[in-house]
């Protein structure tokens, strides 16, 4: 098929490999798995509302996370998690009790990192922010040497550089607005030499998930104001901007980190 033929479709089966999705219809279930793909990270959404209970997945670490967007109060153990709140547990069997209001709760687990606590709390607007040309982003676990997860904020009109990774594998869920996935749709030119023409556009509406592999050319395009949460192999500055409108060279910005 032609490139050109290729960039008018918005369809998933028009993208090249290295991409995983989940549209919204996926999140009509209660607990969608979204990745168990590496050996790194798993990442699970589920709903919950008031007065239920839920066990938590039986993975040595978990971190439970509410959403922007989601009013839902939390019990675990003796913790009361509100909207923005993190809670990293180990080797735990505490449950998920919804104590009030309703929404989503986001899991990510892995394997324990050296010297791992057994509980850190981290309250909403306590986690480390690194500061973008496009938004901000919340490293919500810090930098752990086994996976990350972030929350991302993009303005409505921005966008993210054009961009791939050598070794960061990525699972990032779209849980409030709307964006653009721009790809690489001309498998014939190399990532670092794409033109506008070898490009490709998804629209991606909330909740929708995009899992990519390391070496997939992408950025995202925010229609409106958008959150989304990304849980990543732990290759925090594993960045190759092809194209930036900032003008950002690779890897990791020293700027952004030593913003107030």
């Amino acid at each position: 098929m032609p490139h050109s033929a290729l960039r008018k479709q918005n369809s998933p089966d028009a993208l090249p490999a290295g991409f995983k999705f989940f549209f919204p219809n996926d999140f009509a279930a209660d607990k969608v798995l979204l990745s168990a793909a590496t050996q790194s990270y798993f990442y699970e959404h589920r709903k919950i509302k008031s007065g239920e209970t839920a066990a938590l997945p039986n993975w040595p670490r978990v971190i439970v996370f509410i959403p922007h967007g989601s009013d839902a109060v939390l019990q675990v153990g003796d913790v009361t998690l509100n909207t923005g709140d993190t809670l990293q547990l180990t080797n735990s069997n505490a449950e998920i009790q919804c104590i009030s209001g309703a929404g989503s709760v986001l899991l990510a687990g892995g394997a324990l990192a050296p010297n791992q606590s057994d509980k850190i709390l981290t309250r909403a607007g306590e986690h480390y922010k690194v500061t973008k040309p496009w938004g901000h982003e919340l490293w919500l676990n810090g930098e752990d040497p086994v996976f990350n997860f972030k929350e991302v904020f993009i303005r409505a009109g921005h966008q993210t550089s054009l961009q791939y990774h050598h070794f960061k594998e990525e699972t990032n869920l779209l849980f409030v607005g709307t964006a653009d996935l721009i790809y690489k749709a001309n498998p014939a030119v190399s990532n670092d030499d794409v033109t506008p023409d070898d490009v490709g556009t998804m629209p991606l509406v909330a909740p929708s998930c995009v899992h990519m592999v390391p070496g997939v050319l992408h950025r995202l395009r925010a229609t409106t104001n958008l959150y989304l949460y990304e849980v990543a192999t732990p290759f925090l500055d594993d960045v190759i901007r092809v194209q930036d409108d900032a003008n950002r060279a690779h890897g990791r910005v020293a700027a952004e980190h030593n913003a107030t």
